[in-house]
């Protein structure tokens, strides 16, 4: 695997697969940017659910009978939550880098869904690993545009 800090990399030669420097693993969740990508080494231990919510408007309608009008209005964006581990230094530097940026990025769960996100919400905790130093939970939200 090719690492992106690599000075062989010619970001500018339209002949590079980006997509393809970090490989796609069947059954792994992956994020990515156009430029970095990740596989989840340890998939999200919960969420990857998308929440979906109808909007609608009341009104009374005058006259005599004074009914009631229901419309749908717009839909609110959809809501996507997960939460999980992070053990390497570069998923970390990448999570913050799209929060700070608010970055649009595209998630593949572990279904082959691709879903396109802006990372609203990002919380990460450190835990105390001798495996790693780099050793994360973190809980993320994201508006799917």
């Amino acid at each position: 695997m090719k690492d992106f800090n690599d000075s062989s990399v010619d970001f500018n030669d339209s002949s590079v697969d980006f997509a393809g420097l970090d490989p796609i693993i069947p059954g792994k969740w992956r994020i990515y940017d156009g430029v970095d990508s990740w596989n989840f080494d340890i998939g999200p231990s919960s969420g990857g659910q998308v929440s979906k919510q109808k909007n609608f408007s009341i009104q009374s309608a005058s006259g005599p009978y004074g009914s009631t009008v229901l419309f749908e209005t717009a839909e609110s964006p959809l809501d996507y939550s997960i939460s999980g581990t992070i053990i390497d230094k570069r998923m970390l530097d990448s999570l913050n880098y799209w929060y700070n940026n608010s970055s649009l990025v595209h998630i593949v769960d572990d279904l082959g869904r691709d879903f396109r996100i802006f990372i609203v919400e990002l919380n990460l905790k450190r835990v105390n690993k001798l495996e790693s130093q780099y050793f994360y939970t973190f809980d993320m939200k994201a508006l799917i545009v």
